[in-house]
């Protein structure tokens, strides 16, 4: 245990005090893929040095999250230490070894940037207003929802539908595609007013 971890008794204590519950998946800084969360369909394994979003497409939303909160939480503390340290305030025995943090290299921080457009990709996914639209939300209510202008949001929609139209001719029987009849439906709902 750390001074601060044996003089609280909290083991997940940082060096600023706030308490964080029990970390689980990654161990190491490049185990990426720990054994509970393997799926045995995965095509390929996450990517040292991942430089396009489109590289961690196979990569579940967890992990790339992990990963991310790992480079994240990294780099805060080294930016948390420096600031201490230009104050005059940095103790060591009251915030931990600085040595402990190293900071970003340049790779990193460019991952950093990859996993976030990863997941936001990933979580803003049109599917969402696809299926929003079906349950009989408004093209109002979705511009409102994504902080988007209406023509854009239904511009957008279009595009993803034409897409996965497209993916369906190319690669049929896909489940993320979309047959004709799909098709022409969600152009018919990004038309409705």
């Amino acid at each position: 245990m750390t001074s601060a971890a044996a003089r609280t008794g909290r083991v997940n204590e940082d060096f600023t005090g706030a308490v964080h519950p029990p970390r689980r998946g990654l161990s190491a800084p490049n185990q990426h893929y720990p054994a509970h969360r393997r799926r045995d369909d995965m095509s390929k394994p996450f990517p040292d040095s991942p430089t396009s979003p489109h590289e961690l497409s196979d990569v579940p939303l967890a992990t790339r999250l992990e990963r991310w909160l790992e480079l994240t939480g990294r780099d805060l503390h080294v930016q948390a230490i420096a600031t201490l340290k230009s104050r005059g305030d940095y103790d060591p025995g009251r915030y931990g070894d600085a040595g402990k943090y190293p900071p970003l290299t340049a790779g990193e921080h460019l991952e950093l940037l990859v996993l976030g457009e990863s997941i936001a990709r990933s979580v803003r996914n049109p599917a969402h207003v696809d299926r929003a639209l079906q349950a009989g939300v408004t093209w109002r209510q979705v511009a409102t929802a994504t902080g988007q202008d209406e023509q854009d949001t239904r511009r957008e929609y279009q595009v993803w539908a034409d897409d996965r139209y497209d993916l369906q001719q190319n690669h049929p029987g896909t489940t993320s595609g979309m047959t004709e009849e799909e098709h022409e439906q969600a152009t018919a709902r990004a038309t409705v007013s």
